[in-house]
This record gives structure tokens, sequence and C-alpha cells, in this order.
């Protein structure tokens, strides 16, 4: 299986898309994604060139992975961009798992080489993902456009790694700074959780949904996957007709309601702070659900993805 962007052409081989069912809803469009995967490239790794350096790969595989996920979202659906996602996280996990290389400095993406391509590939589709709720899609536009402005095609400067890093930060809120910084240079892991929800039915013929979530992320850089803190990041609720994970509906016609729960310094934003990571959220609907999730488009390297997903009782 091959595939590479030239200047204007991107041959495939057969068996990379082109004898790939299409119509498949469990998995990816293959071809449509390795086709904006190489378009991508001509812009990052093509006018965009990095320094042959330790990192080089994030700028070059890692951004055009970005952009081909943003492509899917936006002109497939948004189911197709969460099985892409969910596709590179069980890969990275499981790769993980094979070479038993839990902490350490191989897994911090700032680091990666040209052998670590489930860092470059799996793990920067995700993190970039994640940085793009985080900040916002303008935002990291912003940065990638900053960055052609300064190291041109041709130019004697090439770009690297922590160039990267620098111009999501300088597009980045204050409070979000740290969290940009941590995505690049610490190995972190996620757990996110749904301890219990309900759905009521109220007088006036609406539906209230109350949920008690867990959200918590260790820092395993060190070998020590037991610290742990509050996640500081932006996260997603979403109440759904159909559980997401195997609904054929496309993702606005399933997905009721979504709110972004936001936990800073011990505030919490569209829900009630409890204790130890754990808060409460609550919806309002005119149609009765039957799932909640928490991070329903896997934005976050979560060590446990079946306590995301919640059959409502009622």
């Amino acid at each position: 299986t091959w595939a590479q962007s030239f200047a204007g052409t991107f041959p495939f081989s057969n068996s990379l898309g082109f004898d790939t069912k299409t119509n498949d809803e469990k998995n990816i469009n293959l071809g449509y994604y390795i086709t904006a995967h190489e378009t991508a490239h001509q812009w990052w790794g093509h006018q965009l060139q990095p320094a042959k350096k330790i990192g080089m790969q994030l700028v070059s595989e890692g951004l055009a992975q970005y952009s081909s996920y943003q492509v899917i979202k936006h002109n497939l659906d948004r189911k197709q961009a969460m099985i892409l996602l969910k596709t590179y996280q069980d890969s990275y996990f499981k790769y993980l798992a094979s070479l038993s290389l839990i902490g350490g400095n191989k897994n911090v993406l700032k680091s990666a080489e040209v052998s670590d391509q489930y860092l470059y590939y799996m793990k920067a589709i995700i993190s970039f993902a994640q940085i793009s709720y985080m900040i916002g899609e303008e935002n990291v536009n912003q940065a990638l456009v900053e960055l052609l402005r300064d190291f041109p095609a041709g130019a004697s400067e090439l770009v690297d790694s922590d160039d990267l890093i620098d111009a999501l930060l300088r597009n980045t809120e204050f409070k979000y700074k740290g969290s940009i910084r941590n995505t690049f240079t610490r190995f972190l892991q996620y757990e996110n959780e749904i301890l219990s929800a309900t759905v009521n039915t109220l007088d006036n013929g609406t539906f209230e949904v109350k949920a008690k979530v867990q959200s918590l992320v260790f820092n395993v850089s060190d070998r020590n996957p037991k610290t742990e803190r509050l996640i500081g990041y932006p996260i997603e609720m979403g109440v759904f007709k159909e559980n997401p994970n195997k609904s054929k509906l496309a993702w606005n016609d399933n997905q009721l309601s979504n709110q972004r729960i936001e936990m800073y310094k011990g505030e919490a934003q569209n829900a009630t702070f409890i204790e130890n990571g754990v808060f409460e959220v609550s919806f309002i609907l005119d149609e009765r659900p039957q799932w909640i999730v928490i991070d329903p488009e896997y934005l976050y390297m979560d060590r446990n993805l079946k306590n995301n997903v919640y059959e409502l009782t009622h």
C-alpha cells in the first residue's frame, strides 16, 4: 500500500483507496481521507518545509493529518470525523501495548522521530483536533497562516516543531497556554466517565437529562500514572437518539443537543462542580433522548472509552 504527494500529482496503489468500499458507514472513506491527506502536503511539507531534526514529521505529517480531519468533518459528516479519530486512538493504544512503551519521551509528541509513526500519524491527528476544539479552528488557521508567512518555501530558515508550538501559543487564550504546551511536551492520558445519568419528563412535556461525570488527566511522562488532576480542558457532552458508535443516522440527525463543559481554577462552565473531577450537567430537550456521551468525537486520549457512553434510564 502506498500513496505520495508530488507537485500536482498523487499516485495511489490500487489497494490503498481504489479497492475499498466507500458506502460502509462503520468505516472511514479511505480514498477520500488519503486524497485529503496527500493534498494537504502541498502546503505541509512542500511549502512549509521542516528542518531535518527531531520533530520534523510533526510539521509535515501531523499537519497533513489535521487538515484531512477538518476536510472530512466539513465535507462529509462529523460521524466520519469521529470514526477517523477513534480508529487512530484504538491503533495508538494497541501500538503502545504491543511495544510496552508506556511512559518516557518516546510518547512525547514534540520529540517524535522519523520512525515514530504512531506519534505523528496516530497521536498528532487527535491532539490537533483537540487543540482545534479548545482554542477554535479559526485560531489554529491563523497560526498556520503565520507559519506560511514566516517560513516561505525556498527561505534559508526552515520551520521546526518549536515554531509550530509557538505559533499556536500566540493564538491561544492565556488559560489554555499551559494545556497546549502539555499536549506537545508531556505524555498525557485521560479518564472521562459518566458515573450516572437519568432522564425525566417535566410537566410541560419536555425532558430533563441529568448526569454525573468525572474527568481526570494523568501525566505519565515520568512513569507515574497515579499523578492526576482535574481536567483543565474544555470537553463536549452530547445527548443522542441512538448510540453514536452504532447508529446509521448522520451525526446532526442523531445528536439532539450538546454542551461545552469547562473547568478552570475550580470553576465549572455549563456544569456544577462537586469534587475530585466530578461535576453534574443537565439538558432540557423537546425530544426524549436515549444516550448521553462525554467526548463523543474522541478528542481525548481516553484510557477507557467504554464508560464514555451511557444509556439513559427512564
